[in-house]
């Protein structure tokens, strides 16, 4: 069982340790539920209305969860893992998560990691399109996926990609601050609105030719479908990419760096992958 650690600080002091796990930790009103109101500080049996000391490590066992996704058997690259986490190489072409009725990598990735951990649930901590490969990172479990999420919320992850766009940017690197909004009359589709949500993109140009150029984005934001979106703003959509107007026959895109504090160490975790093609193919 994923057992949640925590070394209380000066300012936890005045908090119960319940509070602490809430508001420190992530753990919801659920989760906390069903611990019975009992943790451990200092190896130690301890009910979760009672303070503790700084410098007392507080234990939380987290409670098994139900996932109501389906594992199906099915090739997975497994980049990285640990007791907290999962990161997988998603190829493109399969979806991040359960959605048009075939299986995603979701569900090949869970049933890889039941394997080993029967009761184990994953929570992807983002999402790649449909046509984009690269990086998925998920969380063994609900709180490690929150506290994910809140480090996310803070700026703590950054992320890269590379992509090939058609032609050839005029300046070598930039950045893109545009808006993006949904476009309701085109289905999943997003376009530049100045009521949309704001948008930065960093880039820089890796391989430039005349028909088409390599770039590395670096996303300040997350939006989606941004990369693409900003892409053909700039006037270089992705090659290939039908829906913002880089022709036919499916984009490139990578998810190929991923770097951000671990939920339980602080640590900075460093996730790095190569795109399944390279610029001198373009």
């Amino acid at each position: 069982m994923l057992t949640l650690r925590y070394r209380l600080r000066p300012q936890d002091e005045a908090l119960t340790l319940r509070a602490v796990a809430r508001e420190r930790v992530g753990m919801s009103a659920a989760q906390l539920r069903a611990l019975g109101g009992r943790g451990l500080l200092d190896g130690c049996a301890a009910y979760l209305n009672q303070t503790g000391r700084a410098g007392a490590l507080l234990e939380l066992p987290l409670p098994r969860e139900i996932s109501r996704v389906e594992p199906v058997a099915g090739e997975v690259r497994v980049l990285w893992e640990d007791e907290a986490l999962l990161a997988v190489f998603k190829p493109a072409g399969i979806e991040s998560h359960p959605h048009r009725g075939g299986p995603s990598i979701l569900n090949h990735a869970l049933f890889y990691a039941r394997q080993n951990e029967p009761s184990v649930c994953l929570h992807p901590a983002h999402r790649l399109d449909a046509g984009t490969e690269g990086i998925l990172l998920l969380a063994r479990h609900g709180c490690i996926h929150a506290m994910l999420m809140r480090a996310m919320c803070e700026g703590g992850f950054h992320k890269e990609y590379v992509g090939v766009v058609r032609g050839r940017p005029d300046a070598p690197s930039g950045t893109i601050r545009l808006p993006i909004a949904h476009d309701p009359a085109r289905g999943p589709a997003r376009f530049i609105d100045p009521s949309g949500q704001a948008a930065w993109t960093d880039y820089e140009t890796l391989c430039a030719g005349e028909k088409a150029s390599t770039l590395r984005f670096v996303l300040r934001t997350g939006r989606t479908h941004q990369i693409r979106v900003h892409a053909a703003a700039m006037g270089h959509p992705l090659l290939g990419d039908a829906l913002y107007g880089g022709g036919a026959g499916g984009y490139r895109l990578c998810a190929s760096r991923l770097t951000f504090p671990h939920p339980l160490t602080g640590a900075t975790v460093d996730l790095q992958a190569r795109p399944s093609w390279t610029p001198s193919e373009v």
